[in-house]
């Protein structure tokens, strides 16, 4: 069978072509993954509605290079998904722990008054403190799932 030959490149023929494809493909599969373990969603996945996820995401729509991203390189970007759920639960233990335990063990100094280096909370201002902690960690519960559902 005679070779073909491609019209605007004479030297380039149809089986050569076929591997210089191959061989881009392959390069700029790499080059997306590059981008991803950087935390850029160069595919442009988008979600339902045609809006661009800010991050790369798999298949479920679930952010794949989440601390790459958020963190700026703080904290380890761990490739499985399991390690996101841990670190992310870390922190949000950090979080709330400072948030609630740590105004409790300060109170003595707290509630002393203002001329003895505390800010003077009555017995009032200490139970309305408590039931705000409570109160706080209930709403940031409920904030959290959807904030989990919207970046993985």
């Amino acid at each position: 069978p005679p070779i073909e030959v491609h019209r605007c490149y004479p030297s380039i023929t149809m089986a050569n072509l076929d591997v210089k494809i191959e061989t881009l493909e392959r390069e700029i599969a790499s080059l997306h993954k590059s981008l991803e373990a950087k935390g850029i969603n160069s595919t442009g996945v988008t979600d339902i509605y045609g809006r661009r996820f800010p991050v790369p995401v798999d298949s479920e729509h679930k952010a794949t290079q989440l601390f790459s991203t958020l963190f700026k390189g703080l904290v380890p970007n761990a490739p499985q998904p399991h390690m996101y759920a841990f670190w992310v639960s870390a922190f949000g233990f950090f979080c709330t722990f400072f948030s609630v335990f740590a105004p409790a063990a300060l109170m003595p100094y707290i509630k002393r008054a203002p001329a003895d280096g505390g800010i003077g909370l009555s017995g009032t201002d200490i139970a309305d403190s408590g039931s705000a902690a409570v109160g706080g960690t209930i709403a940031m519960r409920v904030l959290a799932g959807p904030l989990c559902d919207k970046f993985g």
